[in-house]
């Protein structure tokens, strides 16, 4: 996807955006005032990734979080979000930084004992409109992904020759979802989400699933827990191979509601 196709899908978001803005504005002061929404995330979660050369796979392999929390660098995820009567928009912020190193080799394409080390950064901006049809308790949503992906992989044959695989792209999607949010009494509430994507991606789809505890005087305040899954699959041309990468992460979530 190029740059105009980019410029073209952010101006069509943020125009439908501040549209949409516009209209519920002046109709959430006669229902509620509190319409912001700021929930920051702590995600657990296991990493799989595949990665292949050309035809060939190089890698296949399944990190727990167990695995990964002792070379965690940094990670967070944050939802902003402003909603009226019959819509609003979200933002989404996630970024990861986390590296493993493996002794593998027997049982797969590569001879024991071979050292694998990686080094992953992952950014991921996603802003969307959402609109809910009149007595409905589900939001379609449309809007872009940003996914900045960073991922550098170090093979260690066991004579010692060190081959690096790496890449530094930023990969723009649309999206396409669903989320349905209802209450389970006065102060639960369950909300499950999904999306399709796809543009610089080949194809990217993210799902999660949290049940919510409301409290406080104005129920101005939560926490949330539930399962996160993100999975993004990217084939790019390099000048002399093509570069295969299949990312999947999911684990546990668990967050605190903050709504103003």
């Amino acid at each position: 996807m190029g740059r105009s196709v980019r410029a073209v899908a952010w101006a069509t978001v943020w125009a439908a955006t501040i549209l949409l803005v516009g209209v519920t504005d002046a109709r959430a002061a006669e229902e509620d005032d509190r319409q912001w929404t700021v929930v920051p995330y702590f995600w657990a979660f296991g990493a799989s990734l595949d990665l292949a050369v050309g035809d060939d796979p190089v890698l296949g392999a399944d990190v727990g979080f167990s695995d990964l929390i002792e070379t965690l660098d940094g990670g967070g995820l944050v939802h902003f979000e402003r909603r009226g009567p019959s819509g609003g928009f979200l933002v989404d912020l996630m970024y990861l930084d986390t590296g493993n190193e493996a002794t593998i080799g027997r049982g797969t394409v590569l001879p024991a004992p071979t050292l694998l080390e990686s080094d992953l950064e992952l950014g991921v901006v996603e802003g969307a409109v959402f609109y809910r049809p009149p007595g409905r308790s589900f939001d379609l949503l449309f809007g872009v992904r940003i996914l900045d992906l960073a991922l550098t992989l170090d093979t260690t044959l066991p004579n010692d020759t060190t081959t690096r695989r790496d890449t530094d792209a930023t990969y723009t999607d649309a999206f396409l979802g669903l989320r349905y949010d209802a209450r389970l009494g006065e102060a639960w509430n369950l909300m499950l989400r999904g999306d399709v994507a796809t543009g610089d991606t080949d194809f990217t789809w993210s799902a999660i699933g949290t049940v919510g505890y409301t409290f406080g005087k104005r129920d101005q305040l939560g926490v949330v827990a539930g399962w996160k899954f993100f999975d993004t699959s990217i084939d790019e041309a390099r000048e002399l191979y093509d570069l295969e990468i299949d990312l999947a992460l999911d684990g546990p979530i668990a967050g605190v509601v903050f709504r103003l």
